[in-house]
């Protein structure tokens, strides 16, 4: 399974995310900007956001 967080930053620094590494492979990103979205959630099974807006349009194209 792979795993993204798309805002990392927005959740705050204290927090840690390292432990859903246990549940697959972690892909952390510190923020997203709307043009890079669809690129990056295209191989996720489990999308982690907080901040980042998601929608039809940039979901599309996701495989899982």
């Amino acid at each position: 399974m792979k795993i993204g967080v798309l805002d990392a930053l927005t959740v705050g620094k204290d927090i840690d995310l390292s432990p859903l590494s246990e549940c697959g492979e972690l892909v952390i990103y510190d923020l997203t900007a709307p043009d890079e979205v669809a690129e990056r959630v295209k191989d996720l099974d489990v999308i982690i956001t907080n901040k980042v807006v998601l929608g039809e349009e940039n979901l599309k194209e996701c495989t899982h």
